[in-house]
């Protein structure tokens, strides 16, 4: 997303898909640091929507079952 999002606001926008995996919302037992990552790539694909909608740069994540 960083190297991205300074020329998608030069062309006017665009759209960055983040992938996830479904466990990532919900808690792990037995695999803390792993659960942690996908919870925190939720939180900053939600971060990153909310501070790109400005420039008209969608921001979403997928999360495979």
């Amino acid at each position: 997303m960083r190297a991205a999002a300074p020329a998608m606001r030069a062309s006017g926008g665009g759209s960055i898909i983040n992938i996830s995996f479904g466990r990532g919302t919900a808690g792990v037992r037995n695999m803390l640091a792993y659960a942690t990552t996908k919870w925190a790539l939720r939180g900053m694909t939600k971060c990153a929507a909310l501070e790109l909608a400005a420039d008209r740069i969608r921001v979403n994540s997928i999360h495979q079952a």
